[in-house]
């Protein structure tokens, strides 16, 4: 097993998720909680959670269906359904330790 942090830039998740990329083209090392989210990683808002919990300035990139992005939040992979987004990703960063 690789002690590497795995970077996958958000131009090809974006393209794995069929979402579509809102702001800078960075890489990206993993999940964190929305609370703990910050430069470098990835978060998930679903339909039913609250963009009103998620701490301002927010500067994970965030994915989420389009009718949930907050507009404060720079950097979003918008997607059709969160779930299924995060189980792909998820799957990227798990590949890399198998």
């Amino acid at each position: 097993m690789s002690n590497n942090v795995p970077l996958i830039k958000l131009s090809e998740l974006s393209l794995l998720l069929k979402g579509e990329l809102i702001g800078e083209d960075k890489v990206v090392s993993g999940f964190k909680a929305l609370n703990k989210a910050d430069h470098g990683y990835l978060a998930f808002l679903t339909e039913g959670k609250k963009s009103a919990e998620l701490p301002q300035p927010f500067n994970a990139t965030l994915i989420c269906p389009a009718e949930n992005k907050p507009d404060f939040v720079e950097s979003a992979i918008l997607v059709s359904d969160a779930y299924i987004a995060f189980a792909q990703a998820s799957r990227c960063f798990d590949q890399h330790y198998n």
